[in-house]
């Protein structure tokens, strides 16, 4: 220990490096454990969309047609359907509707508004369905583990935690069709033009 300490006294130098190098560490982990937290909804999302099957698209901008343009989060393409996938992160206890406009978010002690979800979803459902012309497609907009329906979830909103199953509920089973899978890889080949997307090869596509 003196050895070090008169190491220390001759080459103060040392100390500062050492003690700089202890900073970036301390620094490092801070930095990582906050990248770790605030990617873990994400996370949890692209596991419950890989269950599904088939290909998914994350991140898609797509023009409405009239000078604006869309934002989905996920497409998946999955047992003969198309899902168009809104995620919306709402943590606490949620109320509304299909034809409510404006959702209520109750959150420590404090009540919030937010515009119904499902209106935006079926918008983009509406423009994909456009340029998958003859495709199912769905539209269904998730909630994350956040949040919380005590009165039942309106028609159109799945959760995070039963994803695969509310996805999938009352649509009937599709066989395969190859004009439909053709039109999808082309749907993809255009998406991945923009650097912002990302597509996932999960699984063979199912049918």
């Amino acid at each position: 220990m003196s050895e070090i300490l008169e190491l220390y006294e001759t080459q103060p130098e040392l100390l500062l490096y050492g003690l700089l190098a202890c900073a970036a560490t301390l620094l490092f982990l801070a930095l990582f454990i906050w990248f770790w937290v605030k990617t873990a909804t994400r996370r949890r999302i692209k596991a419950a969309i890989r269950e599904m099957g088939g290909q998914a698209v994350e991140n898609i901008s797509l023009s409405d047609g009239v000078e604006s343009a869309v934002h989905i989060d996920f497409c998946v393409y999955s047992k003969g359907y198309v899902f168009v996938f809104n995620v919306q992160d709402y943590p606490g206890i949620i109320f509304g509707g299909e034809s409510i406009e404006l959702w209520t978010q109750l959150f420590e002690g404090k009540s919030y508004k937010f515009t119904n979800p499902i209106y935006y979803n079926q918008l983009c459902t509406q423009v994909v369905k456009e340029m998958l012309p003859g495709m199912p497609v769905v539209g269904r907009v998730v909630f994350t583990h956040h949040g919380e329906f005590p009165k039942g979830k309106p028609e159109g909103v799945c959760e995070l935690s039963s994803l695969v199953s509310e996805a999938f509920s009352g649509l009937s089973a599709l066989t395969q069709n190859e004009k439909h899978n053709k039109t999808w890889q082309e749907f993809v080949q255009d998406l991945s033009q923009n650097k912002q997307t990302r597509i996932y090869k999960m699984q063979p596509l199912a049918h």
